[in-house]
Parts: C-alpha cells; structure tokens; sequence
C-alpha cells in the first residue's frame, strides 16, 4: 500500500496506477489531478475519490473537467460488490444461452428495515411468450437457475475482498416498453401538450416530430444539444425508437413541415446480455437551425439555468435508494421528478420514481445542482420508457456521449 504523503510525488503513469489499485473509476483516473486528489482527502485507501459530474467529453479527458466527492471504503465495497454480483451474472446467462427478451438485471434498495441493496433479476412473462417455444422459459424455471446469493470478489491494492450478494427475482417489465405517442398531425397548440412551442433556438425538451420509415409521424420529446467531435458542430440528441432506429429520418419541431434535421447516428440495442442497452439517436440540424443548452419552459420560453455537463455513473450507482431525485421533462407529464431506484449492472439505464406517459420519449432526465450559484442542470439520461410498475427508465447520458463521440458543456466553438 502507497502511503498518502506520496501521491503528490508521483509521476503521472504511477499515480494513475495507484488510483485505478485503489478501485477509482476509469473517468476519475483519467481526469484526477494530484492537486485534486489532495483537496480532496489525503487518505484515498479509506475515502475513495469519486466522479458526479464531468463537463466536456468522456472520449477526450484532456478537454473534460470533474467534480468530485468521497465515500467510505467500506460503502464502497457494499456498492460494488453488488454491481459485481449482476455482472457475473449476466455472464452465466449468456453462457447458459439464456435469451435475454424480457429480462433485466438491475441494483435496487429493498424497502423495509434494513433497506439492503441486492441484486434483482427482472422479468417480464408477456414478453418471454413471443420466443420460440425452445428458448422460452417460465418464471419459475428461470428461478431454479438463479441462486439466493452470489459472491463477489473486488481487487482492492493487489488484494481480494470477497463479498455475500443476495439476489431476488421479480416480476417486471423489460427493456422493450418505450413511451412514444402516435398521433395524428395537429394544426393548433394541443392544451395536452407540455413545450409545444416553436422554440428558437431549440432547447432541450419541447416537443419534436419524428417521421417513421412508412411516412407516418409521431410525437416524442427532444433531449438536448450536444457538440459531435466527429462532424465538429452541433446536434440534437433524443430517442432513436422515435424514428424506428433508422438513420436519415426528418424530426420536425413543433410540426412535421418543420423540417430541422435528419437522423444521423443511432444507437439501438434493446436485447443484450453483457455491454450496453441503447437506445439513442443524434440528429444533424438544418444550416437555419439554432440550438440552445438550455431546457424548455412551458411559457415557449426557457430555463435560465444551462446545462454545464452530465451526471456521471459513479454518482447513480452511489445514490440508488439513496434519496436523491433526478428531473425530467416530457411532452405529456410536464416537469416531474422522482428518485433512483433500480440502476441496471451494466451501467446502461436507471429508472426513477417520476411521472411519465406516452410522448415522453426522447425527453431529458437530468440533475439540477443545488450547490451551484446558477443551479445548473446536468444530464443523466434520455428518456426510453416504463417498467410495469410504472417507473420511468432513462438510458445513461454518459453512455450515449460515449457511444456518439459526444461532448456536453464545454464550448468547442
């Protein structure tokens, strides 16, 4: 073990070595500083460092910046260990050639007394019955192949921890259910609609136009702009389940002859067992077009907040259960909040207690920070759908702006 007084006398490579022995994040590996590190805690062995926020790109740490916070050692071994345990898993399920339709695999906190993370395998029995009859199992004999506990074994400065999971298994929606609203074209101000505005610059959250690849249209809710380093300028991020995951599809904003962009880049993965569940689309804006990193009021104005960054996995991993809320905008439910409650092992989506309904799709989940003299907003999520239960899923912003070559919250112009 490196004792603390000699962080700050490392060189670069050694020092992130340290950090990653320590069971720091890929992303506070990557953008902690010694400097940092010290302000921080002067003992990481027992206060591990943390990410909640990261402003630019998680795909170009020399133009990104963190925010930082500690926890215990021992709340971070609890914490990951369960992460570990469902990743495991996943990965005796695809070697069992489980298919994975209607089934996720979440961390959620159990209500009750002692309000005990576990690991929770999810499935829903309507979507297993549309597989072939030899891939398709019951609930109940998918429960004679998950045991009641799993160990997982975390690497902490070259030594093992070993740690007891419990595991249950519920009845739950799955991946497949999404929040779009099919309608007809309206020509007037729907008194049913949230955002429904012709915002210009167009903000993060009003209401969008997605064109199907039969010509039909649809009613979904636009997430935000993000800087593509790949084309070098701005597009506009919301659901690719919207356009039916095709590239080159039209969204108009707010009707269909409202042309202000196409589909450029889709990420759509909804039936996977190890990597990420996506489901995201970037959108190329017309030359005339004009964005804003602000989020709709429902006055046709804006937020007077920006968005400065995206909320990063550590933090929704940390406050599962934990009581904090994340916001959310949609067409059709309006401003809502709710909190954590399932964050999927594979680090793709989260869900959340908030109102959602049909057309709220493609809509922002995001945190507004408190601490900040602007209460700024910061990202966690797009908006895909709902469980059974009726909480609102959201696909991981830090994913989509990974998977896209996104950046979010620094200016590149």
């Amino acid at each position: 073990m490196v004792k603390d007084e000699n962080y700050h006398l490392m060189g670069k490579r050694r020092f992130m070595k340290a950090l990653s022995g320590l069971g720091l994040s890929a992303t506070a590996v990557s953008l902690m500083s010694q400097s940092a590190l010290a302000e921080l805690t002067d003992n990481p062995e027992n206060e591990v460092p943390r990410v909640k926020f990261v402003r630019g790109s998680p795909n170009d740490p020399k133009n990104a910046e963190a925010e930082y916070y500690t926890i215990s050692r021992d709340e971070w071994e609890y914490t990951q260990s369960r992460y570990r345990a469902g990743q495991n898993l996943l990965r005796s399920f695809k070697n069992q050639g489980i298919d994975p339709t209607g089934i996720d695999v979440v961390v959620k906190t159990q209500s009750g007394r002692n309000k005990d993370k576990v690991v929770s395998v999810q499935i829903n029995p309507e979507q297993r019955k549309i597989l072939p009859q030899n891939e398709k199992r019951s609930v109940e004999s998918l429960r004679d192949v998950i045991p009641e506990k799993a160990s997982a074994e975390l690497e902490i400065n070259q030594k093992s921890v070993t740690r007891e999971v419990p595991i249950i298994v519920e009845e739950e929606a799955g991946f497949d259910t999404t929040d779009e609203q099919e309608s007809t074209e309206v020509t007037t101000q729907s008194s049913h609609w949230y955002y429904d505005y012709r915002y210009r610059p167009i903000p993060g959250g009003c209401r969008i136009r997605p064109q199907k690849p039969d010509g039909s249209w649809t009613n979904c809710t636009g997430g935000i702009r993000s800087w593509d380093l790949d084309r070098g300028e701005y597009v506009y991020v919301t659901a690719a389940h919207c356009f039916d995951a095709e590239t080159g599809q039209t969204m108009g904003q707010r009707y269909s002859y409202q042309d202000v962009g196409e589909t450029d880049k889709i990420a759509y993965n909804d039936r996977n067992w190890i990597g990420s569940r996506m489901d995201s689309a970037t959108v190329a804006l017309n030359d005339s077009v004009d964005t804003t990193a602000r989020m709709a009021a429902d006055d046709g104005g804006y937020f007077s907040n920006p968005v400065r960054g995206y909320v990063h996995t550590d933090w929704l991993q940390d406050n599962e259960g934990g009581g904090a809320s994340l916001g959310k905008l949609g067409i059709t439910t309006g401003h809502t909040a709710g909190n954590i409650n399932n964050v999927s092992v594979s680090n793709d989506y989260f869900t959340t207690n908030a109102d959602r309904d049909g057309g709220d799709s493609g809509g922002p989940h995001f945190y507004i920070d408190p601490d900040s003299s602007n209460y700024d907003f910061y990202m966690a999520g797009i908006h895909r759908g709902s469980t059974y239960s009726g909480n609102a899923r959201g696909i991981i912003y830090q994913n989509i702006m990974e998977e896209h070559n996104l950046s979010l919250g620094l200016s590149y112009q």
